[in-house]
C-alpha cells in the first residue's frame, strides 16, 4: 500500500491464474465502466517503484481494464452514524 494507491493479488484456478486488482485515487478520471481497456504504461507508472511482484503481473497481463467507482455525493443532511446507539 501506497499513499493513495493500494494493490491486492490472488491466485486462482489452483495457481494457474492471478487477479490483480490495483486502485489509484484520482479525481481527474470519471469515466464508470468495466470494460474500458487501461495501458500497460499508465499501469507501470502508476506502480513505479512497488513490490516486482505487483509490477511483473502488470508487464505479464493478457489484459488490463479500469474503471472508476464513481459515486453521487452524499446529502449533507444524512449522517450515518447518527443511527448508531
Amino acid at each position: 500500500m501506497g499513499r493513495g494507491k493500494h494493490a491486492v493479488t490472488y491466485r486462482l484456478r489452483g495457481g494457474a491464474l492471478a487477479n490483480l486488482v490495483a486502485v489509484v485515487e484520482r479525481d481527474d478520471w470519471t469515466t464508470e465502466s468495466w470494460t474500458e481497456a487501461g495501458t500497460r504504461e499508465e499501469a507501470l507508472a502508476d506502480f513505479t517503484g512497488w513490490h516486482p511482484i505487483i509490477t511483473r503481473l502488470i508487464e505479464e497481463a493478457d489484459g488490463l481494464f479500469r474503471w472508476a467507482p464513481v459515486r453521487p455525493p452524499a446529502p449533507h443532511h444524512l449522517d450515518p452514524m447518527a443511527a448508531w446507539p
